[in-house]
């Protein structure tokens, strides 16, 4: 691409040549866009596929939070009720 445009701006050309010219290097940068992305992408999931995983009590959690917010809860003057069930894993 780099080789393209150096040589298009070397000498003078027709206003359709450089057209041609900026159309293919335009399309290569587009393609190097993509590849870019793809390849943001692929080393997002290979970060993600890294991370360490652990069980968490889904019951102990929503206890958790509901005892974080019963104050505003009670200043509220509302009522906050969440049930968990069992879930076989």
């Amino acid at each position: 691409m780099r080789t393209g445009l150096e040589v298009a701006l070397s000498h003078d050309r027709s206003p359709a040549a450089y057209a041609e010219t900026l159309a293919s290097a335009l399309a290569k940068v587009v393609a190097l866009c993509t590849m870019a992305d793809q390849l943001l992408t692929l080393a997002r999931l290979d970060q993600e596929a890294a991370l360490e995983r652990e069980r968490v009590d889904l019951g102990a959690l929503l206890r958790e939070v509901g005892e974080a917010v019963e104050p505003l809860v009670q200043a509220k003057q509302l009522t906050l009720t969440a049930t968990a069930g069992d879930v076989a894993g």
